[in-house]
């Protein structure tokens, strides 16, 4: 189980137990005032949320869940019948409803396919009750009738909870929106082996630097030397592990940096740091060929080749890249494990 569904499980555990502390209070209320019928509905709906959480225990969230439409769908309608409008029972619609789509979400997330939810016919059956039981007592008036301090408690506490459940769905389903959008970010910008930005957001972040920048700016594109001999000799986990070895070091070398996975085995590196940049990128390069990289119990020896150049004002980003490019083919084909500058 990941640790979203643990979180959820144990959300679902405590949120279950609060109700049921809220419906011993009911029952309590319900005993005092001989509203009989709702004393025994209370009992009920008390064992129901006692029980379930032996279905949360056992991972049973999709039982859980459509059980629980059932039961708070139910206990709302009996309640207005039995006591009236006035103690504000009915409101729970107002929380079922974004309740439903929020299981909904949940039962996706946690792949919880036994027990296909349908929200918006859900809803339409919400609706239905709280129309059918709102009608019944505004024709028949209510089965029991309260003492009046009786009933607004009730009814300020079923407000109080009904919006403190309004308040928790929100903020819970704007925290996913928000962390699914950085996801689709993240997704958008960075590598996913590496986790290094990736070529479309160097390219970005290059295109943004200013005029009176660029005499101070330079790019280096280095390759990993052998890289395919790696890859057939150790394996593509081997080589995975590799790619992500030499982007930790260029993480750590030139934190000063900007860095990207540039494509394949190769990385760019770019900065308007006071550094010599030729000293950075021989630092680097001592940095990764210094010790092999230990894989699965084998030692794998690495180096990369290195090409970097100072950008010029007045020519375009993809000139600046070439130029970088073009030292780095001419350090592969003149020994590699090397800096070549401009």
């Amino acid at each position: 189980m990941d640790k979203f569904a643990k979180n959820m499980k144990k959300l679902a555990f405590i949120v279950n137990n609060m109700i049921a502390l809220y419906v011993v209070v009911f029952t309590i209320i319900f005993r005092y005032t001989s509203a009989t019928y709702m004393f025994y509905v209370s009992l009920g709906a008390l064992a129901y949320y006692l029980l379930a959480n032996i279905l949360i225990a056992k991972n049973k969230l999709s039982v859980y869940v459509a059980s629980l439409y059932f039961v708070i769908t139910m206990f709302m309608f009996a309640a207005a019948i039995c006591v009236g409008l006035d103690a504000g029972f009915q409101m729970y619609c107002l929380s079922m409803i974004p309740l439903l789509f929020y299981f909904d979400y949940l039962g996706e997330k946690l792949n919880l396919s036994r027990i296909k939810s349908n929200p918006i016919l859900f809803s339409i059956l919400i609706a239905v009750t709280y129309f059918g039981c709102t009608s019944y007592v505004h024709v028949s008036g209510a089965i029991y009738e309260i003492p009046t301090n009786i009933s607004v408690f009730l009814l300020v506490s079923n407000s109080l909870w009904v919006l403190m459940l309004l308040v928790f769905y929100s903020s819970f389903m704007v925290k996913l929106i928000r962390n699914s959008e950085k996801k689709l970010l993240d997704q958008a910008i960075m590598d996913e082996l590496t986790k290094l930005y990736n070529r479309h957001y160097m390219l970005e972040q290059l295109e943004k630097i200013d005029e009176g920048d660029i005499h101070k700016q330079w790019v280096a594109i280095l390759d990993i030397d052998n890289f395919k001999k790696v890859n057939d000799v150790y394996g593509h986990n081997a080589g995975d592990a590799v790619l992500v070895e030499v982007a930790n070091i260029i993480r750590r070398v030139c934190a000063d940096c900007h860095f990207a996975r540039w494509g394949g085995e190769e990385f760019l590196v770019s900065s308007t740091t006071d550094k010599n940049y030729v000293e950075l990128m021989e630092m680097l390069r001592s940095e990764v060929c210094k010790d092999p990289f230990v894989f699965d119990g084998q030692e794998i020896m690495v180096s990369i080749t290195v090409g970097v150049c100072k950008c010029t004002s007045g020519e375009r980003v993809d000139k600046w890249i070439q130029s970088a490019d073009s030292l780095l083919y001419e350090g592969k084909n003149t020994g590699k494990n090397k800096v070549v500058s401009r």
